[in-house]
């Protein structure tokens, strides 16, 4: 076995038959699918099933829900392919997807490869870049792509395939969102080398409303927060000293972000807000020894002063 395919599973009855039938129209056929139904409560589990009946290489399992993180990690845990991928279970992908992915690892002896993707809304899609480079790096290279134009790229679980030795070492975290800001960087420093092209292999659906992302703003997103916390700890820990300078300005903005949002709710949560401003203070006074400019040192005083107007910069970019 080549290849195992985690298939998250959670209340998506309306889109999993085109992402099974995406996997199962692969120009590469050495693999298994681990559909994971994360205690679906529409027909997503018995959808699941009846694949199983029609592959003998598709196999579901049925959990209490967990969140994405746990089905990830029970995916992963079941999984007996040299390689791994995720695919979320709303999206699907384009038919070389596997054989490309293969063929980049084992021609480039790399740990892990990485395809460009597609935006889905529903009645368009919008193309996400506009060359077809082939990108060679180290695993603490790609970890700077997390702060450059293809961000999300580097940063998703879904448009990648992995060696399993990666997740010997490394486990999503459980019982949030924004799980992959918090565990990528911990995924490119066991990885010797990293390949990507931006052959547009991968479709992510982006309308669809029972995703947390997609709805009104709820004070899960805070998770963002912790995400980072983890990250930045990881950093320190590596000596990653320009990385962990680089997610402290990523940490200042999404605190400055939320402050906004949190205030904008009908409930007030003066305590929550309270709370943000001690970490933007005490990170803030941190960035005093970091390599930053005088200019972005007094431009995130005068935000944490007065957030709204870093919103309106942030809009207005």
């Amino acid at each position: 076995m080549k290849v195992s395919i985690v298939v998250p599973i959670y209340n998506v009855e309306e889109y999993l038959g085109k992402c099974i039938e995406s996997i199962m129209a692969q120009t590469y056929d050495d693999y298994e699918v681990i559909l994971v139904d994360d205690g679906s409560k529409d027909s997503s589990g018995s959808i699941a099933d009846q694949y199983c009946q029609k592959d003998k290489r598709i196999q579901a399992y049925h959990k209490d829900n967990g969140g994405l993180s746990s089905a990830r990690n029970y995916g992963i845990s079941k999984a007996c392919g040299e390689y791994i991928c995720f695919i979320d279970s709303d999206d699907w992908i384009e038919p070389a997807y596997l054989e490309t992915l293969v063929t980049l690892i084992e021609s480039n002896d790399a740990d892990i490869a990485i395809c460009g993707y597609l935006r889905n809304d529903g009645t368009h899609t919008i193309d996400n870049s506009d060359d077809h480079a082939l990108t060679i790096q180290t695993g603490t290279e790609a970890m700077g792509e997390l702060y450059d134009k293809f961000y999300v790229d580097y940063v998703v679980a879904w448009n990648k395939m992995y060696r399993k030795h990666i997740f010997q070492k490394v486990s999503y975290h459980e019982g949030m969102i924004n799980e992959d800001e918090a565990i990528i960087a911990s995924i490119y420093y066991e990885a010797k080398k990293v390949v990507r092209t931006d052959e547009k292999l991968y479709n992510y659906r982006v309308n669809n409303q029972d995703s947390i992302m997609t709805k009104k703003y709820s004070l899960k997103r805070l998770d963002i927060l912790k995400a980072l916390e983890i990250r930045m700890d990881f950093y320190h820990e590596k000596n990653l000293i320009q990385y962990y300078e680089k997610d402290s300005f990523k940490y200042m903005y999404k605190i400055l972000l939320n402050i906004v949002e949190v205030k904008k709710m009908d409930e007030k949560h003066n305590d929550i807000v309270r709370e943000l401003k001690t970490k933007y203070w005490k990170k803030y006074r941190e960035s005093m020894s970091f390599d930053w400019s005088i200019k972005r040192k007094i431009a995130m005083l005068f935000f944490g002063i007065c957030p709204k107007a870093y919103l309106l910069r942030y809009k207005k970019k």
